[in-house]
């Protein structure tokens, strides 16, 4: 081969190399800036999250609060419930031995009203006996 026709050759290899870089280059570049809205985006992701977590450990906060305060007046009910169970109780015993002590005393009131009805049945016979005297 003639040295020209290497040169020329040479040449064009050399010409498409550099078109062949040229355009990598312009692929490089495109990628880099792709990869610049990639990291904009995970650092809007990033803070989107962070956001979350913030909200979500606010949230946390919140419903320990309630848990607490909510326990605290589920017992103080219980309690109160507990309290009133065990006077209605209390209450009741009581009852039952005056319905038993009223039982007796009206079973005493009983056997007082037949002694009287007998003492007042010998009167009006008496009365009777004195009227026919008469």
């Amino acid at each position: 081969m003639s040295d020209n026709k290497f040169e020329d050759k040479a040449l064009g290899y050399l010409a498409q190399l550099t078109q062949e870089m040229t355009g990598i280059k312009q692929d490089v570049s495109g990628i880099k800036q792709e990869m610049t809205g990639i990291k904009q985006e995970m650092t809007g992701i990033k803070q989107d999250v962070s956001g979350i977590n913030s909200r979500l450990t606010n949230l946390e906060g919140t419903v320990t609060k309630i848990e607490v305060e909510h326990g605290e007046k589920l017992s103080t009910l219980f309690d109160g419930y507990k309290s009133n169970c065990e006077q209605i109780e209390r209450i009741e015993e009581a009852l039952k031995l005056d319905r038993k002590e009223n039982a007796r005393r009206f079973d005493r009131l009983e056997n007082k009203v037949d002694n009287l009805l007998e003492i007042v049945k010998g009167h009006d016979e008496s009365i009777e006996v004195m009227k026919r005297a008469k």
